[in-house]
């Protein structure tokens, strides 16, 4: 139910790593360096409740997180959440973003 991915270099994680994984509930994607993540990779992870994306150069935007409705908990470390929208963060119940 957990997956920790420690990638050393640069790299940009396929779209469809996830996609039969639909019962995975622990996500940590923390400090891969990644730059981009295609928001569709996440479409398949409905139970999704911990994500971990902090120590990578990404902005994190309402459509990279609009497939996980369960989420409750997010870590994104030093850098921004992107979105003019704080409404849409309003449907995460009780979301925590670190």
């Amino acid at each position: 139910r957990m997956i920790r991915m420690k990638i050393l270099e640069s790299f940009n994680i396929p779209t469809n790593t996830f996609e039969h994984l639909a019962n995975l509930t622990n996500l940590d994607l923390s400090n891969n360096r990644m730059d981009t993540i295609d928001p569709e990779m996440f479409s398949h992870l409905t139970k999704l409740e911990t994500l971990d994306l902090s120590g990578n150069r990404l902005k994190i935007s309402p459509d990279l997180l609009v497939h996980l409705k369960e989420l409750k908990n997010l870590t994104v470390g030093s850098y921004q959440v992107q979105t003019k929208d704080e409404e849409f963060f309003r449907q995460f119940y009780n979301l925590t973003i670190r």
